[in-house]
């Protein structure tokens, strides 16, 4: 996954100066294409499955505290133990290095922009 969202990224950054080049329209077009099914791929397909599984995650804690488990005497030990386990953070990580979420995705499209730009400034000089 980590070698996947490096890939993406530098190819879309490829892709972005090539929109904003001015090239021919065959170009453009392919760029235009790439861009948004590489986009949403990583985001449909990646970040918001996990953002989901975190989300459901962090909601444990709350679903188990209010199921009512006080009426039930035997089980308040269980309940309390996955209440407590469940306050702990969890995150999905690519290689142990970037968060895989909602956020990342953003920050893939502002590092695409960034990237884009510099390409775009080194290469009218």
């Amino acid at each position: 996954m980590l070698a996947y969202m490096a890939i993406i990224v530098s190819s879309m950054c490829v892709e972005m100066y090539n929109l904003s080049s001015g090239a021919e329209i065959g170009l453009f077009l392919r760029a235009v294409f790439y861009v948004n099914v590489a986009l949403i791929g990583l985001v449909v397909y990646y970040c918001l499955p996990a953002q989901n599984l975190t989300d459901e995650i962090n909601r444990v804690q709350h679903c188990a505290y209010f199921s009512k488990w006080y009426n039930y005497p035997r089980e308040a030990h269980s309940m309390m133990l996955m209440i407590s386990a469940a306050q702990r953070d969890v995150n999905i990580t690519a290689g142990g290095i970037i968060n895989i979420n909602l956020e990342t995705s953003l920050s893939t499209i502002k590092t695409m922009v960034s990237y884009c730009m510099f390409l775009q400034t080194m290469g009218s000089k």
